[in-house]
């Protein structure tokens, strides 16, 4: 069991304790922290921490790796204990940082040459499956992630399941390519979800998904269908220059912020029916090749500067 003292501890001392954290590769680290000590003298204090910082991600990555070879039951039980490390250093932010950076879980650029199952896994600090590819299919279904879920240029050979999903930090999938299908739906992200500029190669459901940060899916390319209906989103939503090959679905959304639809490119049917705006949504220059569909739906009217001002003056007429 690894123990943290939060309490007069120095940042330095905090690694060599957590060095055995990073299993099978304490050596790797070690070297790391000797030839940053080393660096110690330099002008610039802050030069011997950068100094780490490529040893201690490759440490890192390594250690998420073949934690994850060892079995979803000792995965569980390392998240236990990243758990119970959390309520220790509640109070210490310094203590906090490093041992959110230590529990990151980092898979970035891994190849996943077998369909994978992360099904229900706590990510207790979030992960990074930046650039990985996922060869076969992918299941990530009831995971948690305690932070940030980084899944930049990740490339899904297969289907892709992230269903009830909690997403705790910015779920960012920017530029990630979905060859097939791909479902978050019920899933919630607690400070927002983008992808910006990814392509969906068949459907992508995200319908009865919560999203209490910003979403952003400009420029996004979806080939087959496109479901966010029944949807809550707090903050803003972008699918400017989207391009929605088949039907896109946004009935029964909430949109509790500002809806930018600008030259996003609908290929079929366009579903808005019941959805509710509380702020105008910007469709300009946007392109609609099939039926457009708004019964119902809740829209505030744009009020225009002229209109506001001649109403202003009949009111004071009326009551003059």
């Amino acid at each position: 069991m690894l123990h943290i003292e939060s309490v007069g501890i120095t940042s330095f001392d905090l690694y060599r304790n957590v060095a055995a954290w990073i299993s099978g590769f304490e050596a790797l680290l070690e070297q790391a922290l000797d030839d940053a000590a080393g660096a110690m003298t330099a002008a610039d204090p802050s030069e011997w921490a950068l100094s780490l910082i490529p040893d201690l991600d490759m440490a890192r990555r390594y250690a998420s790796i073949e934690r994850w070879r060892r079995g979803v039951a000792e995965w569980r039980r390392w998240a236990v204990e990243v758990r119970a490390l959390r309520s220790q250093v509640i109070s210490d932010a310094r203590a906090g940082r490093l041992l959110d950076w230590l529990a990151f879980a980092d898979f970035s650029g891994h190849d996943f040459r077998q369909a994978v199952d992360f099904s229900a896994v706590d990510l207790p600090a979030g992960a990074s499956f930046a650039a990985a590819q996922f060869l076969s299919d992918a299941w990530f279904s009831g995971a948690r992630f305690g932070g940030p879920a980084n899944f930049r240029k990740a490339r899904f050979a297969g289907t892709g399941l992230f269903e009830d999903c909690w997403f705790e930090g910015h779920a960012d999938f920017t530029d990630a390519r979905f060859a097939k299908s791909v479902r978050f739906t019920s899933s919630v992200a607690m400070r927002g979800m983008s992808a910006r500029n990814a392509s969906f190669g068949k459907d992508a459901w995200l319908r009865s998904c919560q999203f209490f940060g910003p979403v952003d899916y400009a420029q996004a390319r979806f080939a087959g269908e496109a479901g966010f209906g029944n949807c809550y989103y707090g903050c803003s939503v972008d699918f400017s220059e989207a391009d929605f090959g088949d039907n896109a679905g946004f009935e029964y959304a909430i949109f509790s912020d500002k809806a930018d639809f600008e030259h996003a490119s609908f290929g079929r049917h366009a579903r808005f029916q019941q959805s509710r705006f509380s702020k105008p949504p910007r469709f300009k220059a946007a392109r609609f090749f099939g039926t457009c569909h708004f019964d119902d739906a809740m829209i505030p009217v744009l009020e225009r500067p002229v209109a506001a001002g001649i109403d202003k003056i009949e009111r004071w007429l009326r009551e003059s």
